[in-house]
């Protein structure tokens, strides 16, 4: 579960480094704004994945896990 997380972690950064590499296309006029969007929505995913192995991680590790306002015990 901790390189799980790990791994994820590293897909966010990418997908972060990527978002902005693509809004510095989209300023410049080289790509359409669609394209921005997948990068963007791209980001969203990678970051709910990681906040999700983290979430399942902290199940594991402390036999809880806080999603929102709610405490999820095992």
């Amino acid at each position: 579960a901790k390189r799980d997380v790990e791994r994820k972690l590293i897909n966010e950064q990418t997908a972060h480094e990527r978002l902005l590499r693509r809004k510095e296309l989209l300023v410049k006029g080289i790509i359409h704004k669609d394209e921005f969007a997948v990068a963007e929505r791209e980001y969203k995913s990678a970051e709910v994945d990681r906040k999700s192995a983290e979430d399942r991680l902290s199940l594991l590790q402390k036999g809880e896990s806080t999603v929102g306002s709610q405490t999820i015990k095992s």
